[in-house]
């Protein structure tokens, strides 16, 4: 039987015709044919992209939108490829070209990656990335050049962060275990502004990934919710008076008995707080990987939980899975709308002996940098103090205030620390901020300028001109990140 590594899970057609395709070709021939983009990038087709690569096999690989109708029947969403592969010869350098509109672009827009450097990417899978351009092959290559993938499949010590992954409670077939408010409500039972209770029982919210974003495990609630938005999967958000309520949560649609969560939650975690992203993500949307620290609770399927071995070191975690240049990394591998295990696995990332050192920049281990601005960013919850012993290794006060201009320039002083971290000069650095366009166009439709941009730049330039004169950086922030104001505390 000629086709073999096609035969993946749900097999779909046209992977057995590309590997028929390609196993009668003459040795000195070579094949074409034209089939969905999942050819190369999704995991179901992993095995035979991989073999050709490795075998030096595959020639030219060109995706293509249908947003001109290139097929007219065909939605314009639909993404398809032109795939070239050899019976046998040697390809030194494999051409490429990705999201091409107009057949007469594709000359122009193509580049070419050895196969080498492509299983650089992608070595758990051997699929392809997806660049626009060779310069967003060029600076991705070298993140990759200076630090692993998140967990290398097989490997010894390719699972630096000790992470295992879960998902929770799949929002159709663990149906039956939520109940709404008004049920609850029924029972008797009472409502304390986030669980339910009764004189023996609690039923813990169930978070969904949309309520979650980006240093902020309330970013959006049911409470107020219109029909119409329910009907587009939008949320209200909370304003920012609430945000600087710390006892202000976001409401749930389901909640889910206490001990049906318990029994969800992975052996061996006794943390009271989980650090997840958002799964449905694409790389056109404001920002595609959408990670978040949350309470220990009930998590919808499209939230995957990250449990790591240190739980000590999920700050320094949060802090890389936050930044614009982890996120820029994430943008290359997605090709659907799901940021699936098989895509953060093989996204590069910093191992936690980085942040040990003592960057030329500053004064302090990376380390004690990144802590007191990931508490202040994330403790502004009475929810999330559990979370916030881990960071600060002991009692954390009470919660800090939610002041939006200190969190913008915190946010900032991460993200520049973080580019560095990755190696990208000032150039880069412009273009992965540049390759955010909707973060841009909402900041100057709110602010009248692309302020994310302005403040990641000028920390950047400060840090860079730290190691030119050699004076360590300082935040401008007075009082200093990790000391801002705090709600006031309660006495009994």
């Amino acid at each position: 039987m000629r086709v073999l590594l096609s035969f993946v899970g749900d097999v779909n057609t046209y992977s057995v015709f590309a590997e028929h395709f390609r196993s009668t070709v003459a040795p000195a021939g070579r094949t074409g044919i034209i089939t969905p983009t999942g050819l190369a990038t999704d995991a179901t087709t992993a095995a035979f992209f991989a073999e050709a690569l490795r075998s030096k096999r595959l020639a030219a690989f060109y995706d293509f939108e249908n947003e001109a109708k290139i097929f007219a029947g065909v939605d314009h969403r639909v993404r398809f490829a032109i795939s070239s592969m050899t019976g046998g010869e040697q390809i030194r350098e494999v051409r490429l070209g990705f999201l091409i509109r107009h057949v007469v672009d594709a000359l122009s827009r193509r580049f070419a990656l050895a196969a080498e450097e492509i299983l650089l990417l992608n070595p758990n899978t051997g699929t392809l990335p997806l660049f626009r351009t060779r310069h967003d092959a060029e600076i991705t290559l070298s993140c990759y050049s200076r630090h692993p993938i998140l967990v290398r499949d097989g490997a010894a010590e390719g699972n630096p962060w000790g992470l295992r992954f879960a998902r929770l409670f799949d929002m159709a077939n663990d149906s039956g275990s939520f109940i709404t408010s008004d049920a609850l409500t029924a029972q008797g039972t009472k409502f304390d502004g986030w669980a339910w209770h009764s004189a023996a029982d609690a039923w813990l919210p169930l978070y969904e990934a949309k309520m979650l974003s980006h240093w902020n495990h309330r970013f959006s609630t049911y409470a107020g919710a219109t029909q119409a938005q329910l009907n587009v999967g939008s949320l209200p958000r909370l304003n920012e008076r609430q945000l600087d309520d710390p006892a202000v949560e976001p409401r749930a649609r389901y909640w889910v008995a206490a001990e049906t969560v318990a029994m969800a939650v992975p052996a061996n975690w006794d943390r009271d707080w989980f650090l997840g992203w958002r799964d449905i993500a694409r790389a056109s949307d404001v920002r595609t990987f959408v990670p978040s620290v949350l309470p220990k609770t009930a998590v919808g399927n499209k939230f995957p939980i990250a449990i790591t071995a240190q739980p000590d070191s999920a700050p320094l975690l949060q802090a890389v899975w936050s930044s614009l240049v982890f996120d820029y990394v994430a943008r290359q591998k997605l090709s659907g709308s799901g940021m699936t295990y098989f895509i953060v696995k093989q996204l590069a990332c910093p191992v936690p002996s980085a942040f040990d050192s003592q960057p030329a920049w500053c004064n302090t281990s990376l380390d004690a940098f990144v802590r007191p601005r990931v508490l202040e960013l994330t403790y502004t919850s009475n929810h999330i103090q559990p979370y916030a012993v881990d960071v600060v290794g002991g009692d954390p006060g009470v919660p800090y205030r939610w002041i939006p201009g200190r969190r913008d320039q915190m946010r900032a002083e991460l993200e520049a620390a973080m580019l560095l971290l990755y190696g990208l000069d000032c150039e880069d650095t412009e273009h992965v901020l540049d390759s955010f366009p909707i973060v841009r166009r909402y900041e100057e439709r709110d602010h009248s300028e692309f302020r994310t941009k302005r403040l990641v730049l000028a920390a950047y330039d400060a840090m860079t001109s730290a190691v030119a004169t050699g004076v360590a950086f300082v935040s401008p922030l007075d009082p200093p990140p990790g000391e801002g104001p705090r709600h006031e505390e309660k006495t009994s």
